[in-house]
């Protein structure tokens, strides 16, 4: 009976791979983002890194043979079977891991997944030393790494953590990794013909992705004595590696736009007025919630009955009149009808 103006959000389970799971039919992956009945939510960061901790403990144990580069040498294996056993006391948990996992649908790579866990551990730090601060005590170490005295280089710690991490990632988000390199293939036809890319989304949305080289013209004057500038101007010719890079992650966001806009109209067909939209995360009255979930899940299920990669392909030949040498990745198993029953999909 309570009048509630608040607007209470469900929002996707990591959306991105969401998308990429659901467009692929991937079950496991679609499992780890919630798109499957359970009773409890499940966390694919979580289980990323319990990945990497197996593969560590498999280093240690002399199961598991890896290859590492650091600084321009290869590490031998048992320093990375150090450097692992130091991880393993550190602690390796989902916030390690969250950030490369979260980013990886829009465009991360082993480079920002390196960046993401050497942030990590400096904001270890930062916290212990804000708490030894605030306690009026000296701060403590928080991880074994390149500090005073320490024989485990900080940046070796890193290029295992980064190895193992992006390779863990890899055995629990397939399809999406799939997903990206096919259209990142097919991008990279297109601009090979110095052409935009297009495509059209669900909503019947045209998508127009097109990045031209720059070139760079130093200029000297006499002005205030002396003054260098550059004038960075846009060429007319298509810059093939930034297409590449580019079109996985703007396909995606059109996708979750579409699923967006569909789901929008369903709330106002259904008699949902109130409602307030941030990406993937979608809010209404609390006594609403139940009905809003209903018509996400519905929108979403509905999204996703066509192949959407086969038709960005073909869109692509039709435009272009040319013939791309790409098969779309194989449709996996999963069962877009069980996302109608699966309570943590938006939570």
């Amino acid at each position: 009976d309570f009048l509630s103006r608040i607007p209470v959000a469900q929002d996707g389970s990591c959306s991105g791979i969401q998308h990429y799971s659901a467009m692929l039919k991937d079950k496991r992956g679609g499992a780890a983002v919630n798109l499957t009945p359970s009773d409890k939510p499940e966390d694919i960061y979580g289980a990323v890194a319990e990945v990497v901790k197996r593969k560590m403990q498999e280093i240690i144990d002399g199961d598991l043979k890896v290859e590492v580069n650091s600084a321009g040498k290869e590490l031998d294996l048992p320093y990375i079977a150090k450097l692992c056993e130091a991880w393993l006391s550190t602690g390796v948990d989902r916030k390690l891991c969250k950030k490369p996992v979260m980013t990886l649908p829009y465009g991360s790579t082993m480079i920002t997944c390196r960046a993401s866990i050497e942030d990590h551990l400096s904001e270890l730090q930062a916290d212990e030393e804000a708490r030894a601060k605030a306690a009026g005590r000296q701060s403590n170490p928080m991880h074994p790494f390149g500090g005073q005295g320490s024989e485990l280089p900080l940046q070796d710690a890193i290029a295992v953590c980064t190895r193992l991490l992006w390779d863990s990632i890899g055995e629990v988000v397939v399809a999406a990794r799939e997903g990206m390199g096919f259209i990142q293939r097919v991008a990279g036809a297109v601009a090979k013909e110095n052409s935009p890319l297009y495509w059209t989304t669900p909503t019947g949305f045209i998508v127009e992705q097109a990045l031209y080289e720059y070139k760079n013209q130093r200029i000297v004057t006499q002005l205030a004595g002396s003054m260098t500038c550059t004038i960075r101007t846009e060429t007319d010719k298509i810059d093939v590696s930034r297409m590449k890079s580019s079109a996985a992650p703007n396909f995606v966001h059109s996708m979750d736009a579409s699923h967006l806009i569909r789901s929008v109209n369903a709330f106002d067909a259904d008699g949902l007025s109130s409602v307030a939209v941030i990406h993937d995360s979608f809010g209404t009255h609390a006594g609403k919630t139940e009905q809003l979930r209903a018509c996400l899940q519905k929108e979403f299920v509905n999204l996703y009955i066509e192949d959407w990669l086969t038709a960005f392909k073909d869109e692509v030949e039709d435009e272009m009149k040319i013939e791309i040498e790409e098969d779309a990745p194989m449709i996996g198993t999963l069962d877009l009808l069980e996302v109608l029953d699966a309570d943590y999909a938006f939570a």
